[in-house]
Order: C-alpha cells, then sequence, then structure tokens
C-alpha cells in the first residue's frame, strides 16, 4: 500500500476532503471514527485497529467520536480472500464464510 496520510482528531472533531485514490482504505489507529462518503448509502463505525475499505474515491466526512489517529491510504486492487490469512471472517468489513 502507498499514498498513505495519517492524522489525529480531536473528540468531536470532523474533517472532509474528496479523495481521488481507488480503492482505498480508512484505519482508524486509535480513538473510534464515523466515516460516510458519497455515494455510499451506509455510514462506518471504525473502532481502534479496525479498517473501512471504499472501491472509489469521493467525498469523505470522517468525524471522531473519541480522540482518534488515522490513516488514509490507497488500497490494493482487487482486495480479495486471498489476500487475507487462513480463517480471516471479513474483506472490507462485509463477513465471509470460510471453509
Amino acid at each position: 500500500m502507498h499514498n498513505a496520510t495519517t492524522f489525529t482528531l480531536a473528540k468531536g472533531e470532523l474533517v472532509s476532503f474528496r479523495s481521488s485514490m481507488r480503492p482505498f482504505r480508512l484505519t482508524c489507529l486509535a480513538g473510534t471514527l464515523w466515516a460516510t462518503i458519497g455515494g455510499d448509502p451506509k455510514d462506518y463505525l471504525v473502532g481502534p485497529g479496525e479498517s473501512a475499505s471504499f472501491p472509489q474515491g469521493g467525498a469523505v466526512v470522517i468525524q471522531a467520536l473519541r480522540a482518534a489517529n488515522v490513516r488514509v491510504e490507497q488500497a490494493r486492487q482487487p482486495e480479495t480472500l486471498a489476500d487475507y490469512p487462513p480463517g480471516s471472517r471479513t474483506i472490507s468489513n462485509t463477513t465471509v464464510a470460510v471453509p
């Protein structure tokens, strides 16, 4: 992964930006985040050590529900089960069946 940006948000602080990276990943290094991206009907709650992956760039809004350290980075494409170790149960916050 490359093109990473890391920043800190105080509790309640909100940041918005336009991501041109496709796809990209939002990782919460510490704290708790609420995130949304234009064109995606879902909102995301991202806790410490968790990530949310987005297939396209666009308008992104992130708010810290607790003081947070955030990393935004371009993700490998495509993201598949082969990218995860045996026993993994999620891909981009989606539960998958593991044989």
